[in-house]
């Protein structure tokens, strides 16, 4: 974090980094340290991911670390895509109605949106 506080970090090169060190797939940790110093990307969760109709690569999977790394960017996609929408815009103008000027990204606050949305 410290090596990139100052830049802008990717989830493929931080997520490659912890799995070169540390011998794990650690995808949400990955998103979550990447978001931390740019708030205008998603993070990975499971709930997240099931709220976009998304499925993590099996932990079999021999080509798992370059599917993770796909899905992550066909996660960044549906985030534009969705706040480019009309229900993207509604979540956004609702948020903002609730926690006027709260000073945080449309990212995060589809993030909080879609992290909140469970059954």
């Amino acid at each position: 974090m410290e090596e990139n506080k100052n830049g802008t970090p990717s989830f493929e090169k931080t997520f490659r980094y912890i799995y070169e060190e540390l011998e794990r797939v650690e995808a949400s940790f990955s998103s979550k340290l990447v978001a931390t110093i740019n708030p205008d990307l998603p993070i990975w969760d499971t709930v997240v991911l099931k709220n976009l109709d998304k499925k993590p690569p099996a932990y079999y999977k021999k080509n798992r670390l370059e599917e993770t790394i796909l899905l992550y960017e066909d996660i960044k996609n549906e985030y534009k895509k969705i706040l480019a929408e009309e229900t993207g815009k509604l979540i956004i103008q609702l948020f903002d109605q609730e926690y006027p000027n709260s000073g945080i990204t449309n990212i995060k606050k589809a993030d909080f949106v879609f992290w909140q949305t469970r059954e």
